[in-house]
């Protein structure tokens, strides 16, 4: 049995390179004292320069390139962006800045249409002295609001391909846009 520096001295390599092929593997270690076996980790040095000369072995210490993992790995990587354009096409896969510029454009209607219920409640209970009447239509508006934001659907660019419907069901009310009166 000999050291780690034994067996550099007696193959002509550095102390960090038989222990870097010690942990990679590549020299067979045995437990005990020395703790390697001269001659096999002579053979296994050139078993690696063998497998290096035919393309087995990168350069990096114990790193084989192995073709038909390669491939596979390659073929795995192929199939998952097929999977992913089909979804995509089907339209159950949408793009992230797609989602996002619904989101904004439904918090856009959301506020729009949450904003214009006190102009539109105003002149109904301005009259009313009746605190349960009041608080009934602005409960009657509020659903309305809320049944209105529930059927949105977002405003697609021309030209997408998706095949998405109008923003909401006309109720006369005026959606989205920007107003000065509102601070």
């Amino acid at each position: 049995m000999a050291t780690q520096k034994e067996v550099a001295d007696h193959l002509g390599l550095s102390l960090r390179t038989v222990t870097s092929r010690v942990s990679a593997g590549i020299f067979p270690a045995v437990k005990g004292p020395g703790g390697l076996d001269l001659t096999a980790c002579r053979l296994a040095e050139l078993d690696y320069w063998r497998g290096r000369a035919r393309g087995r072995v990168s350069g990096d210490v114990g790193k084989e390139l192995n073709q038909h993992s390669e491939r596979a790995r390659l073929t795995h990587h192929q199939a998952n962006i097929a999977e992913m354009e089909e979804r995509r096409l089907q339209g159950s896969l949408v793009p992230e800045s797609e989602v996002v510029e619904w989101a904004q454009q439904m918090i856009a209607a959301a506020k729009s249409r949450l904003l214009s219920i006190p102009t539109k409640a105003a002149p109904e209970v301005a009259l009313q002295d009746d605190t349960n009447t009041i608080k009934t239509t602005l409960t009657d508006l509020v659903y309305e609001a809320l049944n209105e934001l529930a059927t949105w659907t977002p405003v697609v660019e021309e030209g997408s391909g998706d095949d998405v419907g109008a923003t909401t069901v006309e109720d006369g009310q005026r959606m989205g846009g920007s107003r000065a009166a509102v601070k």
